[in-house]
């Protein structure tokens, strides 16, 4: 619908002709300077956070995401990278409005990451004093140094 209306006009339309559209279009009408259409591709300009480069997103499709995020997270460019490295990588290529919680379900849904994800780490036993016979038996010693002089020239 909003590749249409961009087509047909370089203006923002109305708003009344894209309340009753999905949040998708809603969400994308209010970033209508950013938006242009290359080779019959809907894409986003997208600034990094420094304000140093600009780069162009390209908008997925709806239907073709979960097809986008498995090439991403674990194809051959991905590696089944964590999620913020996965989420960089689809910052610097797509777009589309729900782009984070889509990637958060995904993860959730990963088998590959689901087999190798183990847990927390097993719980440590707790310190034990070791038993000796009498005094001077055992001896430790903590080496530690050299330290920085406190405000009252102490170390």
């Amino acid at each position: 619908m909003l590749l249409t209306m961009i087509k047909q006009t370089p203006e923002k339309p109305p708003w009344e002709k894209v309340a009753l559209q999905t949040h998708d279009v809603r969400v994308l009408w209010g970033m209508w300077p950013r938006l242009r259409i290359h080779n019959g591709i809907l894409q986003r300009k997208f600034k990094a956070a420094d304000g140093t480069s600009v780069s162009w997103q390209v908008i997925v499709p709806t239907k073709l995401r979960k097809e986008f995020l498995t090439v991403i997270h674990g194809g051959m460019h991905g590696g089944y990278l964590a999620r913020k490295r996965t989420a960089a990588s689809i910052q610097s290529r797509a777009y589309w409005p729900t782009w984070s919680s889509d990637l958060d379900a995904f993860l959730r849904g990963c088998k590959p990451c689901a087999r190798y994800h183990r847990g927390n780490a097993p719980k440590k036993a707790s310190l034990q004093t070791p038993l000796v016979g009498e005094p001077w038996v055992r001896v430790s010693v903590d080496i530690t140094g050299p330290h920085p002089r406190s405000s009252k020239s102490n170390q």
